[in-house]
């Protein structure tokens, strides 16, 4: 049974999240401290491999010099309140150039609305029109891995990735591997935020498919404070040769926030997505580092 506690966190996430969108809930992820991850694992070469075999099964490894992957994903957003049961669902365009360009346009009960990243910087658009800036804690994180081949860290030809393998202990049936990704920490601002927002735990099946990534959102105003959310993924189909996850339902302390249900998804030059889509308009207002 959940605390009193975590269904008022679940019902303030909620309620942010048919506000700004489904990824914008990360403005007060701060609120939500969590301790930093430890492991006794010893790092070796054979978790990476294994790493690179999945990718390569799902057709995610990408060639060197072949470029960032184009995206544009069509779908329906479905949020969930603290009782567990399903709400409004709205109708979602999602665009991405590689790991640095990013848009989700969203078609909410008060008006259509827009989140863009470009690289550190993120902007949010309301259904008034007016833009506000985010910080870069929200433009490196906000993103779920929807699309796991297009996160940096999860590269495997990635020279300063680190691949764990976390055993299956405790796992439900049906997970053969349990790998974290992480990327190593820094003093320098740019860096160690990246490094606080890349670390991934992929729970494989037997056919090489993450049935579940769990991933961390960077506080807005306290870039040291991350929170663990799990985005769990099914309904995989081939698309351009890329296998994606139709059906992913996003979670935080194991209660549902969000169910994407994706109905078109275009890769390559066929998904019409260009520089031009993630262009901040003129009159940002705000400015948080």
């Amino acid at each position: 049974m959940k605390t009193r506690s975590s269904a008022q966190a679940a019902g303030k996430f909620a309620k942010l999240l048919r506000l700004t969108g489904c990824m914008a809930a990360v403005l007060l992820v701060s609120a939500c401290l969590l301790n930093g991850q430890t492991s006794s694992t010893t790092p070796s070469p054979m978790p990476k491999e294994r790493l690179r075999s999945a990718f390569q099964s799902l057709g995610w490894l990408q060639s060197p010099g072949e470029g960032p992957v184009h995206i544009r994903a069509e779908g329906t957003l479905t949020y969930y309140g603290p009782d567990g049961k399903p709400g409004a669902s709205v109708a979602v365009t999602m665009r991405c150039i590689g790991s640095q360009q990013y848009r989700i346009d969203v078609d909410g009960p008060a008006g259509a609305h827009s989140t863009i990243v470009n690289g550190l910087g993120a902007v949010h658009i309301g259904a008034d029109g007016k833009a506000v800036k985010l910080p870069a804690s929200t433009a490196v994180s906000m993103q779920s891995p929807t699309f796991p081949f297009l996160q940096e860290a999860l590269n495997p030809d990635h020279t300063q990735s680190v691949v764990e393998d976390l055993g299956v202990q405790d796992a439900p049936a049906g997970i053969e591997q349990r790998l974290r990704v992480t990327l190593p920490a820094s003093d320098d601002f740019e860096p160690a935020l990246r490094s606080r927002a890349a670390e991934k735990t992929l729970w494989l099946s037997a056919d090489g498919t993450p049935a579940r990534i769990d991933f961390f959102r960077v506080g807005a105003d306290n870039h040291y404070a991350r929170v663990l959310f799990s985005l769990l993924m099914s309904d995989y189909r081939r698309v351009a040769g890329y296998a994606i996850a139709f059906r992913q339902e996003e979670q935080i302390d194991g209660a549902t926030m969000t169910v994407l249900t994706l109905q078109d998804v275009r890769i390559g030059t066929a998904s019409g997505v260009t520089d031009a889509d993630f262009q901040f308009p003129a009159d940002v207002t705000g400015g948080v580092r």
